[in-house]
């Protein structure tokens, strides 16, 4: 159990966290790996028409809203290989869709879930870290579809819940109970 403890460390040891506060709904930590800032270029929008043989022609405009924390796993993939000096490929495309689904699920939950960081694992995987007051969670999804999920009490670095990622409700029961608080922060 130290060994997961002392591995989330070390694969995080050069990154740079912002904690993360529950109570900021806004709260957006920054990502544990640099990326590039994705330049302005106006509103996403779109138009759709109607053929003029289907009835009266009518112009619909649209505004898409593209939530940031995809377009940051999104970017994982722009890492070339060797990106960490060790030879690390770029992130798995499998690892990246699981990610942005398990995100796409916050819209769900009944309270707001603060934004994680995100980085990319050596093993072409994708790791979103929240930073609680008292706790570190971490969840990670890995080429082979699979991953795994650590609490941590950030005062004496005290293993509180680790696991598989077996089902969505796996996921759900870890933000719900440890990044919103709502579980009791006791060692597994």
């Amino acid at each position: 159990m130290t060994n997961r403890v002392t591995a989330t460390h070390a694969e995080n040891a050069a990154a740079i966290l912002t904690p993360t506060s529950i109570a900021d709904e806004g709260a957006v930590t920054e990502p544990i790996v640099p990326y590039r800032e994705p330049q302005p270029i106006g509103p996403a929008s779109a138009s759709i028409s109607q053929s003029a043989e289907s009835g009266p022609l009518r112009s619909f405009k649209l505004k898409l809203t593209i939530n940031p924390l995809v377009v940051r796993i999104l970017r994982l993939a722009d890492h070339r290989t060797g990106w960490n000096t060790y030879g690390a490929g770029p992130v798995d495309e499998k690892a990246q869709s699981a990610a942005i689904d398990f995100v796409g699920s916050f819209d769900r939950l009944p309270s707001k879930v603060p934004a994680p960081a995100v980085a990319p694992l050596a093993n072409r995987g994708i790791a979103l870290k929240w930073l609680t007051e008292d706790r570190e969670i971490d969840i990670r999804f890995f080429p082979d579809g699979g991953g795994d999920y650590c609490v941590v009490r950030r005062r004496d670095d005290e293993l509180v819940a680790e696991g598989m990622i077996d089902s969505s409700e796996t996921l759900k029961g870890v933000v719900e109970g440890h990044v919103l608080g709502r579980l009791p922060l006791r060692a597994s």
